[in-house]
């Protein structure tokens, strides 16, 4: 722990009671190299893991290689990985290191919304005959400049319906699920299926609960 920590001087000592492990230094003209003026090494205490130091932020950048390779990872994975780094978080610390790690690989979700309109314009100038609907609410609060609010989005893929339309029965089906994300919503489905009574999705949609 440090006791103080002033532009002239760093003093810490042990967090543990009774311990005696203590250093004191001051940093030098150069303004980079610190030199050690006290030191007591040895401490008389047993190690602990937990430490204030290593931030939500600072776990996330250890070990947003390893999301990248294992999206999934659980709590236990992610704290067998931070053995390495001498850290044993705790829930909370867990659940904030993943949140940011997972951004800062993904983005965050209003950045992902953001990027609707440019996804809706690839899709139609590379996949011809392509049904995209984006509808955003402007109006809302008239009295209040803003970006435009979302509401709802349809995408269909020509491919999605050529296939239906070629290789698979005559049956459509209809499906969603609640989106558990800041935002909420729906994910809504219309599913066909195939030659082998396979899923086959022909549309897709995002709207309102």
């Amino acid at each position: 722990m440090r006791m103080r920590n002033e532009k002239t001087r760093v003093t810490g000592y042990c967090s543990v009671k009774d311990c005696p492990w203590r250093i004191y230094g001051f940093p030098l003209a150069d303004g980079v190299t610190f030199q050690i003026k006290t030191c007591v090494p040895n401490h008389t205490c047993v190690r602990s893991y937990a430490t204030k130091e290593a931030s939500a932020e600072w776990i996330a950048g250890k070990i947003e290689n390893v999301f990248m390779e294992n999206p999934g990872m659980k709590r236990r994975g992610i704290k067998n990985e931070l053995k390495k780094y001498g850290v044993n978080p705790q829930y909370m610390q867990i659940y904030r290191t993943r949140k940011k790690a997972m951004g800062s690989i993904e983005g965050c979700h209003a950045e992902s919304f953001g990027r609707l309109p440019y996804y809706a314009k690839i899709v139609l100038a590379n996949n011809e005959r392509s049904v995209v609907t984006l509808q955003c609410d402007v109006d809302k609060y008239e009295s209040i400049p803003h970006a435009p609010i979302f509401k709802r989005f349809f995408f269909s893929l020509s491919a999605l319906r050529d296939g239906f339309l070629e290789g698979s029965s005559p049956f459509l089906g209809f499906d969603g699920c609640h989106l558990k994300e800041p935002f909420g919503g729906v994910l809504l489905a219309t599913i066909g299926l195939d030659g082998i009574n396979g899923l086959f999705p022909v549309a897709f949609a995002i709207a309102e609960s």
